[in-house]
């Protein structure tokens, strides 16, 4: 089959290319997509607050002395107080502050910082000098450690105070265990 002479030689033809927009398969991936986000999304959300937040009761007896009550249902069943012994505020005072969202106003410390992100969570204060972290582990005060136990009460006199210099330090870290 030759080709006459100075002829050109016949261009193939293809089938056209379809250009429209794959709505169907994206539809189909959105569908699948929306129901996998939600379930991780709530099951997420299940876990971060399962354990519920700290409460904190924040009050003073008729002098003015204050005192911080720290509880939680799964760590502390009475609570653990603390004492702040030769310092005033208002007399007859009681707040009390649900820790389930973050940077919810204290009645008195300053915040030093706050991680609630899977609650309990914890939380650092600076309450009349004193540096105060409440952690699901652990409580420590003045960056000493102190076991949970429920209904034990600390008296935190001002000789107790950390120096300024050291209160809003770094803490050195731990030697690794080899």
């Amino acid at each position: 089959m030759d080709e006459p002479a100075g002829q050109p030689a016949p261009i193939p033809t293809r089938a056209p290319v379809d250009m429209r927009f794959p709505l169907r398969p994206v539809l189909l991936f959105f569908l699948a997509l929306v129901p996998a986000y939600l379930l991780v999304f709530w099951g997420m959300e299940y876990v971060r607050g399962k354990d519920g937040p700290w409460r904190l009761v924040f009050s003073s007896d008729a002098v003015g002395v204050p005192s911080l009550l720290v509880e939680h249902p799964g760590i502390l069943a009475g609570g653990m107080e603390l004492r702040f012994s030769e310092e005033k505020v208002e007399p007859g005072q009681r707040v009390e502050c649900l820790l389930d969202k973050p940077l919810k106003p204290l009645p008195w410390g300053k915040r030093i910082s706050e991680d609630l992100t899977f609650l309990p969570g914890t939380l650092a204060i600076d309450a009349f000098g004193h540096e105060v972290e409440i952690a699901p582990r652990i409580l420590v005060v003045n960056r000493k450690e102190i076991p949970w136990g429920s209904q034990m009460h600390w008296v935190l006199k001002p000789a107790d105070k950390m120096p300024v210099s050291e209160r809003f330090a770094p803490k050195a870290p731990r030697p690794l265990a080899r």
